[in-house]
């Protein structure tokens, strides 16, 4: 097995600018929603239930972050590793054959 380990670092960087994007959208979201308190729009019953679900959401979406955020981390960090042992292991085997 052959590891690409540039396209394994793009991957885990690619999954952090997605996260980020969700983030940034979950929370304009949310400032949305809380505005909306502030104007004669939305009061109410209605508007205290679904500001609720709103920050549940957002405590949801934090959660989800982060845990995807550490095991792509973990990724970038084995791949790392498992590169610095390859070029160790190729340092050696050419060494041996002079």
């Amino acid at each position: 097995m052959q590891v690409n380990y540039n396209r394994m670092f793009e991957a885990t960087d690619s999954i952090n600018k997605v996260l980020t994007d969700i983030v940034r959208n979950a929370e304009s979201i949310e400032k949305l929603v809380s505005s909306l308190d502030n104007a004669d729009l939305f009061k109410g019953n209605a508007y205290v239930n679904y500001n609720a679900k709103t920050k549940k959401m957002m405590k949801n979406i934090n959660a989800f972050s982060n845990q995807v955020s550490l095991i792509a981390s973990k990724m970038s960090l084995a791949a790392e590793k498992y590169q610095n042992v390859d070029k160790q292991v190729m340092a050696r085997l050419n060494g041996m054959g002079k």
